[in-house]
């Protein structure tokens, strides 16, 4: 059953029966033998290795995303020197510079 806009609705399962013929049964065999899907069930009926796995996967995709914007950032920093600059951010440098060097 489903809540929707405060009315409720049910929604029936309708059960298809499937019949393969001997072929089909070996080759659908084969195509889940080859996804390893034995495998990704030892993976996901694991907790602790799949929260490894994502602690780690995610630390990576991190760290590849801050190396990622480092270079970008580097690239166009070069490159808007090599142009001399741009004239308002040298004068909002200049302005901070400022602001620094009488806090003191």
């Amino acid at each position: 059953m489903i809540l929707f806009f405060g009315r409720i609705i049910t929604m029936k399962k309708q059960k298809k029966q499937i019949s393969l013929t001997p072929q089909k049964e070996q080759a659908l065999a084969r195509v889940i033998r080859n996804m390893h899907f034995e495998e990704y069930v030892d993976f996901v009926s694991n907790p602790w290795r799949t929260f490894w796995f994502s602690f780690l996967k995610g630390t990576g995709m991190g760290l590849g995303a801050l190396v990622g914007v480092t270079i970008v950032i580097l690239i166009i920093n070069y490159v808007v020197g090599l142009m001399g600059g741009i004239p308002i951010l040298r004068d909002l440098s200049l302005l901070l510079q400022k602001v620094l060097e009488n806090s003191k």
